[in-house]
C-alpha cells in the first residue's frame, strides 16, 4: 500500500466538507425525530474516521500539521454565514406581500 496521493487527501478533505455542510442543514419537515438524529451521528461519525487517517507509519496524521479541528470549524463559521445571508432581512419579513387573486 502506497501512501494517498496529495488528489485523494483533498478528495477526503472534499468528502468531510460535505459531511459539515449536511451537519448544518436543519431538520426537514419531512424528517422524523430519529431519522434527524441518525443523519447528524453518522455524518459526526463520518468526520471522526477522517480525522484519525494515518500515513502509513500509522503514527503520523495525514493532515500534517493543520488542525483538521479548526479547518471544520471554519467550514462550520463559512456555512452559518451564508445561512443568515440568505434569511430575510427584518424590512423584507414584515413587509406584506400582495394578494393576486386565484385564476379562474
Amino acid at each position: 500500500m502506497e501512501e494517498r496521493t496529495a488528489d485523494e487527501i483533498a478528495a477526503i478533505f472534499s468528502a468531510a466538507g460535505d459531511s459539515v455542510t449536511v451537519i448544518g442543514i436543519a431538520q426537514t419537515s419531512d424528517e422524523t425525530d430519529d431519522e434527524y438524529k441518525d443523519r447528524i451521528k453518522r455524518n459526526v461519525e463520518h468526520l471522526e474516521i477522517i480525522k484519525a487517517y494515518k500515513k502509513l507509519d500509522e503514527t503520523t496524521s495525514i493532515w500534517g500539521s493543520e488542525s483538521f479541528t479548526e479547518i471544520l470549524e471554519q467550514q462550520i463559521l463559512e456555512i452559518q454565514e451564508t445561512s443568515e445571508a440568505n434569511q430575510p432581512s427584518d424590512t423584507e419579513a414584515s413587509t406584506p406581500q400582495e394578494a393576486t387573486a386565484p385564476s379562474e
